[in-house]
């Protein structure tokens, strides 16, 4: 039942909120994100990634075993697989899963354009346990590929979707969470992301306001001659909403949580 899912999940970020608060006291980390790649298969418009050098070495999975046999406080970690797109290192994706299981991490997420989400992966995915899944979707089917920049991207995603219910079958996990970032390019039509969501059977669905490092943020962020130069720097000037937009939006909100007051869907 919806009820049951919400009172989950609520749970859920209340135990992370323990364990962060917790942690920070006792100056341990709480997080954190192997970047698998900084290659990516997308060209969205709220990321400039895929616009970098691509020649870049790559850690194998010998490395990357090094780089966990180092982690501190790993018994309470929340590990996020990342990148980029994740999927593009299916040579080492699964078995890196499943090492950090074995060296006592607790719960291990990712993120996913789902570009390259086919069945076998998929039940991979599943079996390597993996405790949720973000599915990057912005918008319905309307105007999905335009955002993230690729021509199949709302019709990848809807596969994908079901190859990983197919292969979780009865099992919890993983959570499948829609996760869409809000933004002036979608901040009136956001609500097509829940529609399209629900209908497609996500267990959740996440918005979050858009961040961003434009042009002008950097160049204000300079400390010593040293210019900032962050992944997910915007690929557009600006993403955030303007004063009119932001009440069109305040008001779609206010609309929306009414509609779904009894569904998993998180501001």
């Amino acid at each position: 039942m919806p009820i049951i899912r919400v009172l989950s999940n609520i749970l859920h970020y209340l135990k992370l909120l323990i364990i962060r608060e917790k942690d920070y006291f006792l100056h341990r980390p709480i997080i954190t994100y192997q970047f698998l790649t900084y290659r990516c298969t997308s060209k969205c418009q709220s990321c400039n990634m895929w616009t970098r050098e691509s020649d870049t070495r790559e850690l194998n999975f010998e490395e990357w075993k090094t780089v966990i046999d180092n982690m501190s406080n790993k018994k309470n970690l929340r590990a996020e697989i990342f990148g980029g797109d994740a999927l593009l290192r299916t040579d080492i994706l699964v078995p890196l899963i499943k090492y950090m299981y074995e060296q006592g991490v607790p719960y291990i997420d990712m993120p996913t354009n789902c570009n390259l989400l086919d069945e076998k992966l998929a039940q991979e995915l599943v079996d390597s346990g993996l405790k949720r899944i973000y599915i990057s979707l912005d918008s319905g089917e309307a105007n999905q590929d335009e955002i993230r920049g690729h021509s199949k991207s709302f019709v990848n995603i809807q596969n994908a979707v079901a190859y990983l219910k197919k292969a979780r079958g009865d099992r919890k996990t993983p959570d499948l969470c829609t996760n869409t970032t809000v933004s002036n390019l979608n901040y009136d039509s956001f609500d097509s992301v829940i529609e399209a969501s629900l209908k497609m059977g996500t267990d959740s669905v996440d918005l979050g306001y858009v961040g961003e490092f434009n042009s002008e943020t950097l160049e204000n962020s300079v400390v010593n001659g040293i210019k900032p130069n962050p992944y997910f720097a915007s690929s557009a000037e600006t993403l955030r909403v303007n004063k009119e937009q932001a009440k069109i939006l305040k008001a779609r909100i206010k609309e929306v949580r009414k509609k779904t007051r009894n569904q998993p869907i998180y501001f």
